[in-house]
């Protein structure tokens, strides 16, 4: 692997980014590239996760750059990955959601196949909100979201314990919501300090 400077859209290099290059692998990945996160950065990321429809001008001003410097780094963090997407958060209750269930998953096996099938399978349930694979006793993590208690056990008798390979089907209710916090806490992050 070598290093080399990430030039900007002028062809010079402002000193915070890099290319790592790594020679092709036999299945052909991409180049990978390495981005070094600077104070900057965070600020705009900070900025970004409170208020994603923020307009250009005005994350400029929050983030104390211009326009086009703040334009061209927030581009460079959705290129390099750093920024998955923009999305609005919808309140549950306002649709008729009342029940919030914390579903965990045990499967008979952990055969390759099985565990990608049900991988398949939950990404198809709409009922299921988010998944988080495990380890230890318990397999799956699922959030589910329904309108009623009546609704969830549906899906889980008729879904969930009628699916192939699923052992252990244990619900945990949510009961109240004390901290919410999607974000990804940047502000912890360290940044290297000018010498």
């Amino acid at each position: 692997m070598r290093q080399r400077p990430l030039l900007n859209e002028g062809g010079t290099c402002d000193g915070r980014a890099w290319i790592d290059v790594y020679p092709m692998e036999a299945d052909n990945l991409p180049l990978i590239r390495k981005h070094k996160l600077d104070e900057t950065d965070i600020r705009i990321l900070q900025v970004l996760q409170e208020e994603g429809r923020i307009p250009n001008n005005a994350l400029a001003l929050r983030t104390g750059l211009t326009p086009s410097p703040a334009l061209r780094r927030t581009k460079a963090l959705e290129q390099e990955g750093f920024i998955l997407g923009y999305s609005a958060t919808l309140d549950p209750q306002k649709f008729g959601f009342q029940v919030l269930a914390f579903v965990l998953v045990g499967l008979a096996t952990q055969a390759n196949k099985d565990v990608k099938d049900f991988q398949s399978a939950v990404r198809a349930w709409a009922t299921v909100r988010e998944c988080y694979a495990l380890s230890g006793a318990t397999d799956f993590l699922l959030k589910c979201l329904t309108k009623d208690l009546t609704t969830l056990q549906q899906f889980v008798a008729e879904k969930l314990l009628k699916f192939p390979n699923v052992e252990t089907v244990r619900s945990l209710f949510c009961i109240g919501i004390p901290k919410c916090e999607p974000s990804v806490p940047v502000s912890i992050i360290s940044t290297p300090r000018a010498s």
